[in-house]
């Protein structure tokens, strides 16, 4: 059986963070016990509030960080026997902002085979056929390639980014709020490009973001995150229709409605988000939790599976 393209195990993040003048350093959990795995061709769906940890275990994928505790498999194969070349040749990120993500300086064909020449793969001419190809592939026409990116649109600079991340032909593409920069008049055809090119090159994401239209759209599992865990995790459709999780339920129902008469949902979660360096005992969402009782403020809810999918609670919904 062929291992998940993407897994990780008991993922941890610890940052030490000051505590103010005289008063040394405390340890902040980011990403506290994380367990993952994404099947080739697969879409996970990572959500969540701000600063809940979601970047962060993209950025350990990325081998941009050094997790505090866990492993990380591609493929089988612990990140921690990769050199960084050898992770940026089987991981490659689309970044939230095509503004500040591609240098100003730089042509759009320097731009895109940046990977190439970093990791010396190929000669010039091969080079700059690839870099034509994947244009072609993304959508770009060719005569672009002498340009910059001031004289580029939002929606073609995006373009060039996922250029860029595909041009080694990654295992994995982490693709980070790939379209609250855009226009919403673009947005549709940046997913829509993402998708195909799902399709066309058999491509597996790790999809973080806000927008849970666009998880819904195209995520085939998703993953819901909250204070550093994982508290649900289900395919697509069965979390849509049927959260389980108090705080999977709050979030579905934060989403605005077109429909006229209806005014600004209420979620009921209050203003304030828990300390991530003084978390809350027991289970961590309870202070915000319409169902919480005593055992829920002194015992942390075990990952509970059923049919595929995961909720860590002590009262989940009916599955």
């Amino acid at each position: 059986m062929e291992p998940p393209v993407l897994q990780t195990v008991d993922l941890t993040k610890v940052y030490q963070v000051s505590a103010g003048a005289f008063k040394g350093k405390l340890p902040l959990q980011a990403v506290g016990g994380v367990s993952l795995a994404v099947p080739r061709g697969s879409v996970l769906g990572l959500v969540g509030e701000s600063g809940c940890g979601k970047t962060t275990v993209a950025k350990m994928v990325l081998g941009l960080e050094e997790p505090s505790g866990g492993d990380i498999l591609l493929s089988g194969q612990s990140l921690k026997k990769l050199s960084s070349k050898e992770i940026a040749g089987r991981v490659q990120p689309v970044f939230q902002d095509p503004y500040s993500s591609l240098n100003p300086r730089k042509s759009i064909g320097s731009i895109i085979s940046l990977p190439l020449r970093a990791l010396g793969l190929g000669r010039r001419a091969e080079q700059e056929e690839k870099v034509q190809e994947i244009m072609e592939v993304v959508g770009l026409p060719p005569r672009l390639r002498h340009n910059y990116p001031n004289q580029l649109s939002g929606g073609q600079r995006q373009r060039v980014a996922v250029a860029r991340a595909l041009i080694m032909r990654p295992e994995l593409v982490l693709c980070d709020e790939p379209t609250s920069a855009l226009d919403v008049s673009v947005q549709a055809q940046i997913l829509n490009l993402l998708m195909d090119l799902r399709q066309e090159l058999n491509l597996t994401y790790v999809l973080i973001s806000h927008d849970l239209a666009v998880v819904e759209h195209m995520a085939t599992r998703v993953a819901v995150m909250y204070l550093g865990r994982i508290v649900e995790e289900a395919e697509t459709e069965a979390l849509f229709r049927n959260p389980r999780h108090p705080y999977t339920q709050a979030l579905l129902s934060s989403v605005l409605t077109p429909e006229p008469g209806l005014s600004l949902p209420e979620t009921h979660l209050g203003v304030a988000y828990p300390n991530p360096i003084d978390p809350p005992s027991g289970c961590t969402f309870h202070p915000r939790c319409p169902k919480a009782d005593d055992r829920c403020s002194r015992e942390r809810p075990r990952p509970a599976l059923a049919d595929g999918s995961l909720v860590e609670c002590h009262h989940p919904a009916p599955g």
